[in-house]
């Protein structure tokens, strides 16, 4: 007899009929709440994150090492609790691992942060025009 399992619902490292061990969805949600609660006493009405303890934080995403120094890859969290993830490997990839971003799975616009030279490097314009267009399609900015 074959057996199918679920590993979206599986809980903890491995699955036992007997016990329920860690509740991820809890924890995402519950790390989305406190987030949402800070920025509502704070007055923000989003965040933007490239360290990647924040982007593990907000999404669940893991940034590998050799990722980390490149900084290809960020967070966009708006007030109202949507969580938009942009780079992170391919939109369809990440999204059929973490469901729960399915739809808020950006490819990135430009490859990497340290290759900006200034304020106006067409590099760093292209991010923010793309972390604009984010914010205007979710109704968070009237003009850009």
């Amino acid at each position: 007899m074959k057996v199918k399992v679920d590993f979206g619902k599986v809980m903890g490292r491995y699955a036992f009929d007997y016990e329920e061990r860690i509740d991820f969805e809890r924890l995402r949600e519950e790390r989305l709440e406190r987030a949402r609660k800070a920025m509502e006493e704070d007055g923000l009405g989003a965040i933007v994150a490239w360290d990647d303890a924040n982007i593990r934080y907000l999404t669940s995403y893991y940034v590998t090492t050799p990722l980390r120094p490149l900084e290809a890859q960020f967070v966009v969290f708006l007030r109202n609790g949507e969580t938009h993830l942009v780079g992170g490997g391919t939109p369809e990839g990440v999204e059929r691992r973490m469901p729960w971003l399915r739809g808020r799975v950006h490819a990135l616009a430009v490859l990497s942060k340290p290759a900006v030279t200034g304020s106006d490097d067409p590099l760093l314009l292209k991010v923010l025009d793309q972390i604009g267009k984010i914010l205007a399609d979710r109704g968070f900015l009237t003009s850009l």
